[in-house]
């Protein structure tokens, strides 16, 4: 099935051929009327002058119409002399008026065409007449034109009087009358008609862009897709027929499977599909846009650039910031110049208060990808481009470190220049400089992201490939921080971040996602969002005074409550104290009954001690009384005082056996044949029995040191002074960090050296 839709052959005559009813009404008008002869059609080239032309001679064929027309191409012909013209008019008069023959031109061509011109003329049936239709002839030149073109014209401003009745003329230029060369200057201003071929309506749009729903309906535009199409062409025919073109081919897959089925309905497009698109129409297009770009002068193309560069509407003072920026060096003057011819050519709209803009988003588009605004500008400057100039000479002569310096100026005098940042980077990425050629590129890409976002992502992929796979941990606390967090290993964490970077400018770079995979492998999401987690959040806050003083708070009544609990009993016990007594000539230990929870009348404590190394002796000695009781191995293997021993043995039977004692010791000592190996307790279990048969833990002996001082106190008042010490050198140390740390917010006053 063919695609409705047409881009290089003109449309006239066909149903791709929609609205221009003024211009048509205005042909009419001219040929009907028996004082004026002549229209001027004036627009853009690819307006669709030539369409237009094309659809008059189809008209005027059809049965019942009082013309003949006879349609001449004047397009290259420029330096064609005066009778080469006249004799290919003739020959195309012939071809309409076949029972005419061209004269043979002589020496002498204007009076000879005229004579024969004249009484062909008169010949014409009734009310008929000859329409010539002469397609534009571009005077691209005007000072070199060749002189055939001026004979021409000026012979043709001869032809307007002859007969205004039987013959009229329309004339399709690409430029305004006044914009004309000297040449056709004359003949053109001997025309009063003058009607402008411009952009066509939305009306006109939507019916062009819906040709597809007429039958046989091959594709449905909605109103989403219809406005999206117009916002990008704004009427223009034929960026809108040539992305219509395009959408259709692109969609041209769906539609066959549709129709191989044989029911459902035709494909629908949609405004993803029209964006899609716009590559193509760019190629598709690219001489047309080529030849529209090259009509304009150095000037206008650095304001149209500047236009180009931001979506939203500029302002007369907007553009003069931007430009000043980019230190163009244009005036005022000559930017309301450029702005005006720009206006002229069609090619923007707008006033200086409410700003200017593009007239054809596609247009614009076309000129942000492949005109760099920053490279207009800096052509406007020599100094730059010479700059350039010799860092690229010295580039292919192989001094690199001469071309780096060279290039390096040329960015810092202009830090937009496109090529000058592009050979920096790439000369930096040869030397393997990863960083320094990145942070070129990341800043060119701020300010020009469609220049350097591909070399970017070619940088920073290079770069990931260039990075090794970190070695395995061989070592337990390696291992250890490799599982805990893997992705902190310097060269996988490299490779993670550029692949980040990559997918953020190239959401479909495949190599890039591959990578993350494998690297997604290794090192879960999960450990990714813990990670994430502490930078992020956590590590943020060692540099705070105010997150330290809490968790030293926490810190403090953690440490002391652990380390000083038992020292403060809270269930039944009483807490024992070893030390050797370094006094003895035996190996001698002591222990010593020094905190429990509660005072206690006791009725016995029996005490297990190790069999290893052999106990030869053990004693007693209570309260006041010096006297040491000896005490003796039961059968059990342990080793008892009791009430009723300390009684007989002191000969006081009303002795009261308490803990803490009144008013002495309650020690025991342990007489070993060698001292206790490192490690080892004096005695391995302890129980005491109370007067009211409640057991009493003794545990393990506590060895006598500095904490023995701390027994009695409780441990939230030693976190209490533990605290206000902390908090006190913490403060200190940030107040010190902050008086040490150079102050950013005042400059150095000036001094002698």
């Amino acid at each position: 099935m063919p695609n409705p839709y047409r881009i290089a052959p003109p449309v006239g005559g066909t149903k791709a051929f929609v609205g221009r009813r003024d211009i048509l009404d205005k042909v009419n008008e001219v040929v009907r009327s028996e004082h004026e002869n002549a229209l001027v059609l004036y627009g853009q080239r690819r307006m669709g002058k030539t369409s237009i032309l094309q659809h008059v001679e189809a008209e005027f064929k059809k049965e019942g119409s009082n013309c003949y027309t006879i349609f001449f191409d004047l397009q290259r012909k420029e330096t064609w002399s005066l009778k080469e013209f006249l004799q290919d008019l003739a020959k195309r008069v012939k071809e309409v008026l076949s029972e005419e023959i061209p004269p043979e031109v002589t020496d002498q061509p204007e009076t000879q065409f005229s004579q024969w011109l004249a009484k062909l003329l008169n010949k014409l049936p009734g009310e008929k007449s000859l329409v010539f239709l002469l397609d534009e002839f571009d005077d691209s030149n005007p000072q070199t034109a060749d002189e055939g073109a001026t004979t021409f014209y000026s012979y043709l401003y001869q032809l307007l009087g002859m007969n205004r009745k039987r013959l009229n003329f329309i004339v399709a230029i690409s430029r305004k009358v006044e914009d004309m060369s000297l040449n056709s200057l004359a003949f053109f201003r001997g025309i009063p008609f003058q009607q402008v071929v411009s952009l066509l309506s939305l009306a006109e749009s939507t019916k062009l862009i819906r040709l597809s729903e007429e039958e046989p309906l091959t594709l449905r535009w909605p109103e989403p897709a219809l406005n999206k199409v117009y916002q990008l062409a704004n009427g223009h025919p034929l960026f809108t027929q040539s992305i219509c073109f395009s959408v259709w081919e692109h969609l041209d897959k769906v539609r066959q499977n549709i129709a191989t089925q044989g029911q459902g309905s035709p494909a629908t497009v949609v405004a993803k599909h029209v964006e899609e698109v716009i590559p193509k129409v760019f190629e598709a297009n690219k001489v047309s846009l080529q030849w529209l770009w090259n009509k304009l002068s150095q000037f206008e193309r650095v304001v149209a650039s500047a236009l180009a560069s931001v979506e939203k509407t500029q302002t007369l003072s907007e553009l003069e910031a931007l430009l000043t920026k980019e230190k163009a060096g244009l005036s005022v003057r000559k930017l309301e110049d450029a702005l005006t011819l720009l206006k002229e050519l069609d090619f923007i709209e707008g006033s200086s208060p409410e700003g200017y803009r593009f007239r054809v988003e596609i247009i614009r588009l076309w000129v942000n990808k492949t005109q760099s605004f920053s490279d207009l500008v800096h052509s406007l400057n020599p100094a730059t481009s010479s700059l350039y100039e010799a860092g690229l000479k010295l580039f292919e002569n192989g001094e690199q470190e001469d071309a780096i310096k060279t290039l390096e100026m040329a960015v810092k005098y202009a830090p937009n220049h496109i090529k000058a940042n592009l050979l920096l980077a790439e000369i930096l990425q040869d030397r393997k400089q990863w960083e320094v050629a990145r942070n070129v590129l990341e800043n060119l890409h701020k300010s020009r992201p469609v220049a350097a976002r591909d070399p970017l992502v070619s940088l920073l992929w290079a770069w990931v490939t260039n990075e090794n796979n970190p070695p395995k941990p061989r070592h337990w606390w390696t291992k250890m921080w490799w599982w805990v967090a893997p992705c902190r290993q310097n060269s996988l964490k490299k490779q993670k971040d550029l692949c980040d970077r990559i997918k953020e400018l190239n959401d479909n770079h495949q190599e890039a996602t591959q990578k993350l995979k494998e690297i997604d492998a290794i090192c879960p999401r999960w450990r990714v969002f813990v990670e994430n987690f502490y930078q992020t959040h956590l590590k943020p806050l060692y540099k705070q005074e105010s997150f330290w003083q809490p968790l030293a708070l926490i810190m403090v009544m953690v440490v002391t409550f652990y380390w000083f609990k038992d020292y403060n009993p809270t269930t039944p016990t009483i807490l024992f104290e070893v030390e050797k007594d370094t006094t003895s000539p035996t190996t001698t230990y002591l222990a010593k009954g020094v905190v429990s929870d509660k005072p206690y009348i006791l009725e016995s404590v029996e005490i297990s001690l190790p069999e290893k190394p052999a106990v030869t002796q053990v004693t007693f000695k209570y309260d006041i009384y010096n006297k040491e009781v000896a005490i003796s191995k039961r059968p059990a293997g342990t080793y008892e005082v009791s009430k009723g021993d300390l009684q007989q043995a002191l000969g006081k039977n009303d002795l009261k056996f308490q803990f803490p004692p009144a008013n002495g010791n309650f020690l025991f000592s342990f007489q070993f044949e060698k001292d206790l190996e490192k490690g080892q307790t004096v005695f391995n279990e302890c129980k005491a029995l109370s007067a009211s048969k409640e057991n009493i833990d003794c545990g393990k002996p506590k060895g006598k040191g500095y904490l023995s001082y701390f027994r009695g106190i409780p441990w939230y008042a030693i976190a209490t002074v533990l605290y206000f010490i902390a908090f006190g050198v913490i403060r200190v140390f940030f107040i010190f960090k902050k008086s040490s740390s150079p102050d950013t917010t005042t400059k150095r006053r000036p001094g002698p050296f």
